[in-house]
């Protein structure tokens, strides 16, 4: 049976999650209730030795990493679909998955883990305000390339949707200001109508 180990509010868990339940995968949610840390066990440690989630097993394939299992779903489940058959159309797709693990991810985690892991007396203020103004530049890069498609590549949800779009949802979840961007809010209220993204990117935030 495929297992996907990760706490639901796991952004990097809730990619791998959102793609099973998109592609109609059925999946064992392993430690799916549990806190930060709750995974290090000698028996995780064996699956994943950095002790860092999502891992999947899948037919005897065991996969790390939130974007390369997402890839390894899409190509194995999903070719011409969310692994789009053009060539050109899969190197865009992996740039916008590549785009939102470093220039993103960065930006994201100075502002949630301030808010949310660091005691307010010990938190970064400073820090916080940069990443703040940082993800606001995000996202009004992603709305700009948006333009007038439903999706990051075109009309069609890919692999690029899936961190691209737990992230907009990170960023509309967080206590923050927010510029408007109504091509990136219309955006973010499609994935809203897909009920793969619905129940298992928007959960509360830990």
């Amino acid at each position: 049976m495929r297992k996907l180990y990760g706490r639901k509010t796991s952004i990097n868990v809730q990619k791998v999650s959102w793609t099973l339940s998109e592609l109609g995968l059925a999946f064992d949610w392993i430690y799916k209730e549990d806190k930060p840390g709750g995974l290090e066990t000698p028996e995780y440690a064996a699956l994943n030795p950095q002790m860092r989630v999502p891992t999947l097993e899948d037919d005897g394939n065991l996969i790390r990493q939130s974007n390369v299992i997402v890839r390894y779903l899409a190509h194995t489940y999903s070719q011409g679909n969310l692994w789009p058959s053009d060539a050109g159309l899969a190197a865009e797709a992996d740039y916008w998955m590549d785009w939102q693990a470093s220039d993103n991810w960065r930006n994201v985690v100075a502002v949630f883990w301030n808010l949310f892991r660091v005691p307010p007396e010990e938190r970064n203020d400073e820090e916080v305000a940069k990443g703040i103004t940082a993800l606001a530049q995000d996202f009004k890069f992603i709305d700009a390339q948006l333009g007038d498609k439903d999706f990051i590549t075109g009309d069609a949800l890919t692999m690029g949707d899936i961190p691209l779009g737990a992230a907009v949802h990170r960023f509309y979840a967080l206590p923050i200001d927010r510029p408007a961007l109504p091509k990136l809010e219309a955006y973010y209220q499609r994935l809203q109508d897909r009920p793969a993204f619905s129940e298992n990117v928007m959960v509360p935030m830990p």
